[in-house]
């Protein structure tokens, strides 16, 4: 008799930590939820800062932004040289982007904005053009 109460309460004390277990994790996965949704959230603000820092250098160059026509007419140009010519296109680039970087006339501050906004698609750019087959249109 003594035995299944033994039984029963360690039945019950078990019972009580696998409920707390339980608890412990439905809160658990609650903040693991909470957090993905930041995340979320974060990655999102990033992007928006990220565009909004090239669309403030871009009229930082006196680019006609409100234009759209002429900014889209702008990058379909660019991706037709890209797509006829990748190698040559983006040596050219980086060529006329590092001699703006140069060029005395720009502030310090809209200097950094470059590195910022541009340092890493320049990186980018050198890596993927190891591994893109140059004469196919689709890796542009």
């Amino acid at each position: 008799m003594q035995s299944i109460q033994r039984s029963q309460k360690s039945i019950q004390k078990s019972s009580k930590k696998l409920s707390k277990l339980m608890e412990d994790e439905a809160a658990l996965l609650r903040k693991l939820e909470i957090l993905r949704k930041e995340k979320r959230q974060e990655s999102k603000r990033k992007h928006n800062q990220e565009l909004s820092h090239i669309g403030y250098i871009i009229q930082q160059l006196g680019f006609p932004i409100n234009n759209l026509s002429i900014l889209v007419g702008a990058i379909l140009s660019a991706k037709e040289q890209l797509e006829t010519n990748r190698s040559q296109t983006v040596d050219d680039y980086l060529q006329r982007y590092q001699t703006f970087l140069e060029d005395n006339t720009i502030s310090e501050t809209l200097r950094e904005d470059f590195m910022y906004a541009l340092n890493t698609d320049v990186e980018d750019i050198d890596d993927h053009e190891e591994e893109v087959d140059d004469d196919d249109p689709s890796n542009i």
